[in-house]
């Protein structure tokens, strides 16, 4: 079997089920969760890899702070909480960081590597839970349908018209063509869930709504995918994990996702809602 028919075959099996979570919060969060934990391993991974139990257990105290968030909304409670025990777990990390290194070049350095975590990781999931519990599944659904338009489009455009460099010194394959490519995909499936949700009478943007919308997240998605890429090129690692068969890791498959959640948020927040 071909790498493109394991990655075929691969996404018509989780990307249903992805979807299919996004009807309940808390089993979307819940779903979420194990994501993020999973994103968090790897991610963690990149620098340091456990190798006795003493490091399997911090590594797992790391993850489990990293999912706090989406794990509360999961078991009911509010994601503030889970913010704010991470807050709390990172004044005692600046206490014991001071105590051990006293000089904030120091204390940089060792803090810098897993606030990023929390903002990139532990941060954009948390967006795609609080959109979805604000708006229901609509709007989870129309990102993951123009993200995965957006991906599949510039992988078939770079491969057929792929010509100018598209940041490669991140990421040697990425053209120009390819990048456009996703992004002509992305408006498109964005039109087309506006033509489909509306006739099934879902509440949603208007047309140009959608098209605007599905520009943006197409866009930005791309670089989401860079910027994981960028990751990996100063870590030196080729795929974030081998969790899915042909696409690599979590981090591999929703790079884009949580870029493109940020504008997907403050769309519904400006409007009030997906619509």
């Amino acid at each position: 079997m071909s790498n493109l028919q394991t990655r075929i075959l691969a996404a018509m099996i989780y990307f249903p089920l992805l979807m299919l979570t996004a009807y309940d919060t808390q089993i979307f969060a819940l779903a979420m969760s194990l994501c993020l934990g999973i994103a968090w391993h790897e991610y963690l991974s990149f620098r340091d890899f456990p190798n006795s139990l003493k490091e399997w257990i911090k590594h797992f105290s790391r993850i489990l702070l990293g999912v706090m968030p989406t794990l509360l909304v999961a078991l009911g409670y509010s994601m503030m909480l889970g913010f704010a025990v991470i807050a709390f777990a990172f004044q005692i990390l600046v206490i014991i960081s001071l105590s051990r290194r006293g000089n904030l070049k120091a204390v940089s350095e060792e803090m810098g590597f897993k606030t990023l975590g929390f903002v990139y990781l532990t941060g954009l999931f948390s967006l795609l839970v609080e959109t979805q519990k604000e708006c229901g599944p609509q709007p989870i659904w129309f990102l993951f349908l123009i993200v995965g338009a957006a991906d599949s489009g510039a992988y078939f455009a770079g491969r057929a018209f792929g010509k100018s460099p598209f940041f490669q010194n991140i990421s040697p394959k990425k053209t120009l063509e390819g990048f456009m490519g996703g992004v002509v995909s992305g408006v498109l499936a964005a039109a087309l869930f506006r033509e489909v949700f509306s006739y099934y009478g879902h509440p949603i943007p208007s047309m140009a709504g959608c098209l605007v919308l599905g520009f943006f997240l197409s866009s930005v998605s791309a670089f989401g995918d860079l910027f994981e890429s960028m990751l990996k090129r100063h870590y030196g690692v080729k795929d974030s994990g081998r969790l899915i068969p042909g696409h690599g890791g979590v981090l591999d498959r929703f790079d884009a996702a949580m870029f493109a959640a940020v504008p997907l948020f403050f769309y519904v927040i400006v409007r009030g809602g997906f619509r």
